[in-house]
């Protein structure tokens, strides 16, 4: 379903937050996200969203790595890489929403009860670099402190995306993508494909069956 894809993007993107070569590696990481989650929209629309966020990521990312490279003391470069920053949790945000819609719907609680456990670890990223880049910008003291907390936060947060869509590879993908038969593949399309539809509202099953119909003709 292309979430084998996505943890080697996630993986890069990590690495990419500790290495040197962390503009460039994260852009190669964001890029290949990108293209992991056009193969999961071919499969279902939960996705949609994820991947208008992290082609925005995507743009920042390549922006950000062209500044640092012709000019990184300029003072574009502190706002561009902290809007980034923003962007990338928020895509994970809307990422992690997606899974657990999608988990929720083939009922895999282990992997909700995870990225709850994500959401947890976002939000303590998310306040501690309000205070350090709003509140506390000028106190040396906070700064000192928050950063670590940021650090840690954000550490964890990523870590536990990889783990859920290490999961959601190994646990909601299709069986096709394990070499198992083509009759059994279209068996647990068929299954997946029903779970979705039951967590689908009135109005998204409406939607669904609209855009199907403009597809035959």
């Amino acid at each position: 379903m292309g979430f084998g894809i996505m943890f080697i993007g996630c993986c890069l993107m990590l690495l990419g937050a500790i290495t040197p070569l962390s503009t460039f590696t994260y852009v190669i990481g964001s890029a290949i996200v990108l293209y992991s989650l056009k193969e999961l929209i071919a499969q279902n629309k939960l996705f949609v969203a994820s991947m208008i966020a992290i082609a925005i990521e995507f743009l920042l990312s390549m922006a950000n790595m062209f500044v640092q490279v012709l000019s990184p003391t300029l003072a574009i470069a502190e706002y561009l890489a902290l809007a980034l920053s923003f962007v990338n949790i928020a895509s994970c945000v809307i990422l992690a929403t997606a899974i657990y819609k999608l988990a929720k719907a083939v009922g895999l609680p282990s992997i909700q009860t995870k990225i709850i456990i994500t959401y947890i670890f976002m939000g303590i990223y998310f306040v501690a670099m309000l205070l350090l880049n709003v509140v506390f910008k000028q106190n040396e003291f906070a700064i000192e402190r928050l950063s670590v907390i940021v650090t840690i936060a954000q550490l964890l947060y990523v870590i536990m995306i990889l783990v859920v869509v290490a999961n959601s590879y190994i646990r909601i993908c299709y069986e096709d993508d394990v070499d198992m038969s083509k009759k059994s593949s279209s068996s647990s399309l068929n299954f997946l494909n029903d779970k979705l539809d039951m967590a689908m509202t009135p109005r998204e099953k409406r939607e669904n069956n609209d855009n199907e119909g403009e597809k035959r003709k």
